[in-house]
């Protein structure tokens, strides 16, 4: 008879447990993207995701750097679900992270789909004290619940509710009968009362797992400490792709007219221009820097000044170079320390006259050079002579 209960109550708590496993299975992450950042943030590989499970990995080095993410929540069930908004990552001194709703809905509709975004910011500076090796990290997790929302739309009420109704009452049901069997033919009766109690009490649990999954968000999060370094250059761009180009006068407080020349050059019916743009990259110091290799338009001469339009007309079009040395000077480098050229350790000495009050060194492009601890900008052309 013992094992005739045991067997009967196994078979009841199988029966209960199916739908939980099967529950947690249908809600899941269906995709992510990065759709923000700053130019300093750098994700050190990408999410993951596994079902309602998402991971992040950045690397911030500026006090305000941020990523925002764009996850997509797939919910192919009959139900609508809530998601929390009172849930927080846990407490940080140096990095924000908030989640917000798309058209600030937390329902994710049945046999529909939710957009939400997680944001995380590096909001206050994190002291050389908290480094270690120049770095400093932090990991995080955060817990969204989804409840099954009742007060939503009734259109999406519909028979699998019901099913699930019938479930939970024929369990019920199996439980009361099998039990009283065995209550009527066993003399341990007491054994068999606490049996009814324990599966009574399994049955709303089960069915508040079947109604309530959660979202679980992990960050990692690694500050470090790095320097810009800058390429500037003059090249032959379209009017129509300005938008593509970073200009000088954001590294440097020019004139406009120096950035950009006044009179464009019409290359078979697209308007040009001659402009001074710039490229970058995020360095710590003692990185190993391999220059950029830089590339350049210029047009193909002659061409012939149109006087009415005051633009020039170039027939020939344009060829594509490479700027072949580099220029590095105290002027454009505000922050530069007097021993650069030496902890810079170029593969081979640099011509120049860096120890003048103006100084300056030039050096090619395929000579590496060690980053030092401050921003660099470096001017690329064609050395004179």
């Amino acid at each position: 008879m013992k094992k005739i209960s045991y067997m009967l109550l196994t078979l009841v708590l199988s029966i209960i447990m199916i739908p939980m496993a099967f529950a947690k299975d249908e809600v899941k992450i269906e995709s992510y993207e990065l759709v923000d950042n700053t130019a300093t943030t750098e994700e050190l590989s990408d999410p993951k995701i596994d079902g309602l499970n998402i991971s992040f990995d950045l690397s911030f080095s500026k006090v305000n750097d941020y990523a925002k993410y764009k996850i997509v929540v797939d919910n192919p069930t009959a139900k609508d679900y809530e998601l929390s908004k009172d849930t927080e990552f846990d407490g940080s001194d140096y990095i924000d992270y908030t989640f917000e709703f798309e058209k600030d809905s937390n329902i994710v509709p049945a046999k529909s789909k939710l957009t939400m975004y997680i944001i995380v910011t590096y909001a206050k500076e994190v002291p050389a004290s908290m480094m270690k090796d120049g770095k400093f990290i932090e990991n995080n997790k955060m817990a969204i619940g989804l409840a099954y929302a009742s007060s939503a739309s009734k259109s999406n009420e519909v028979n699998p509710k019901t099913g699930n109704n019938i479930l939970v009452a024929s369990v019920l049901l199996l439980t009361i009968s099998g039990v009283t069997i065995l209550f009527l033919k066993s003399k341990n009766r007491k054994k068999l009362i606490f049996i009814l109690l324990l599966s009574a009490s399994i049955i709303p649990a089960a069915k508040l797992a079947i109604e309530k999954i959660q979202i679980n968000v992990s960050t990692k999060v690694t500050i470090e400490k790095k320097y810009q370094l800058s390429y500037y250059y003059r090249t032959l761009l379209k009017e129509s792709e300005k938008d593509n180009y970073n200009f000088i006068d954001e590294l440097f407080d020019v004139p406009d007219e120096y950035v950009c020349e006044s009179s464009p050059v019409i290359i078979n019916g697209e308007e040009y221009i001659n402009c001074y743009v710039y490229t970058y990259s995020m360095h710590t110091a003692g990185e190993r820097i391999t220059p950029e290799v830089i590339q350049y338009n210029e047009i193909i001469t002659p061409c012939d000044y149109d006087s009415e339009t005051g633009s020039s007309i170039c027939n020939k079009g344009y060829r594509t170079e490479i700027y072949p040395d580099l220029f590095y000077n105290k002027k454009d480098n505000k922050s530069y320390r007097e021993n650069d050229i030496e902890i810079m350790d170029f593969d081979y000495s640099p011509n120049g006259f860096w120890s003048r009050e103006d100084g300056y060194v030039f050096f090619s492009n395929d000579n590496k050079f060690t980053m030092p601890e401050h921003d660099v900008v470096i001017y690329a052309f064609w050395a004179i002579g």
